[in-house]
């Protein structure tokens, strides 16, 4: 970052301020040009364990019961909402059904 420029490019100061990032293997998946945006947004906040669970509330400070809204049976985390929950299993089921492929349970070593 060196070089003097007569143009101010935000890029490039952002880049610089930030410093050297590594590389995510799942960026691309996540990341891509056909994908909405607040599709895109959600799923990176699912991988980096930032969506605002009960058990996440809870640290913040923010009185809630930590008990899964959708099956009444576990504390709701982000791993139990989509990997644990058999409530959202099945209803993951069913939109798996229609768009003709098996769900999984896997994703829980992101």
């Amino acid at each position: 970052m060196g070089k003097k420029n007569k143009k101010y490019c935000t890029g490039n100061v952002y880049h610089y301020l930030r410093g050297e990032a590594e590389e995510v293997t799942w960026s691309k998946a996540v990341w891509t040009s056909q994908s909405i945006p607040r599709h895109s947004f959600h799923t990176w906040l699912v991988v980096q364990n930032r969506i605002p669970t009960r058990d996440r509330l809870i640290s913040w400070g923010i009185q809630v019961p930590p008990i899964c809204l959708l099956c009444n049976s576990a504390d709701e985390s982000r791993d139990h909402l989509y990997w644990e929950c058999n409530y959202s299993f099945d209803l993951w089921s069913m939109v798996a059904d229609r768009c003709r492929t098996n769900p999984t349970r896997t994703g829980r070593d992101l």
